[in-house]
């Protein structure tokens, strides 16, 4: 897609996730606006530049829920490519028994003087209805795989979260569920790909090929990898757009976000 240096964000806001990320009031014609080609941003400060991560600062993330070495390696890995992909730099601060639920964005009794860590959370959660028609329509069910949900201060992403439902179902068939690694199909790491573009500002895109389109059945059925226009978008929530001034912390902790996650939907046929 074409990318306009001085305003990359212009048409590329995906209109759904705009609305749930920071909770901002969107008439019924922008909820449903076609979603942007190559990539998008779940919002921007100005109409032009994606609410992100100070790039000029580590990303600090923790890794919690159903820890395993294969969940861990996937989640590394995971990390290893966004960083890749938007010049973000990531720091592993470990493993942690924190709920991904109603989770504050500054916690100093648990991480000290600073805002919390990303969070990559692994979970055994059953399978769930389709959240809007257009999901339903690809057959009876509907599998929610993954969310993604940054929490942005002054137009500033300082924390984010990412579970993965480790029971969502692949095959109906066969009663499948997610497997790990990045090969062919829908698997853990493809998950953890799109979930971490949400989670440092990306939104879906109407592409089918781009791992930031929602509904995983869609994708090619190659290996988990970022596309052009997924690659645009990391470039412009990473340090194409240089430093941001980080928001200071409060003098007291912060309720949880109000908005609501975006993520990843298996919609079997």
């Amino acid at each position: 897609p074409a990318v306009d240096p001085d305003c990359p964000a212009r048409d590329h806001i995906a209109p759904d996730a705009a609305v749930r990320f920071l909770d901002r009031e969107r008439t019924e014609r922008d909820r449903e606006a076609p979603l942007p080609r190559g990539y998008a941003f779940l919002a921007a400060a100005d109409g032009c530049n994606p609410v992100r991560f100070d790039p000029c600062q580590p990303v600090h993330y923790v890794i919690g829920g159903d820890v395993s070495v294969e969940t861990v390696n996937d989640a590394h890995e995971a990390v290893a490519r966004t960083a890749e992909a938007s010049g973000l730099r990531f720091v592993y601060d470990g493993t942690t028994e924190e709920d991904v639920r109603g989770r504050s964005p500054y916690q100093p009794e648990r991480y000290g003087e600073r805002w919390v860590p990303l969070l990559i959370t692994f979970e055994r959660r059953g399978t769930e209805p389709p959240r809007r028609p257009q999901d339903a329509r690809r057959g009876d069910v509907a599998v929610v795989a993954g969310t993604g949900l940054p929490t942005a201060l002054e137009d500033v992403i300082v924390t984010a979260q990412v579970s993965v439902n480790l029971n969502a179902i692949v095959d109906l068939d066969t009663g499948q569920t997610l497997p790990g690694g990045f090969g062919s199909g829908i698997t853990r790491g493809r998950v953890l790909l799109h979930e971490l573009g949400h989670a440092v500002g990306l939104g879906h895109v109407a592409d089918r090929d781009h791992l930031m389109h929602e509904p995983l059945t869609d994708h090619p059925p190659g290996p988990a990898r970022y596309a052009a226009g997924d690659r645009i978008g990391f470039r412009y929530v990473g340090r194409e757009l240089g430093c941001l001034a980080t928001p200071p912390l409060p003098d007291e902790p912060l309720p949880p976000p109000s908005g609501h996650p975006s993520g990843s939907v298996i919609s079997p046929r």
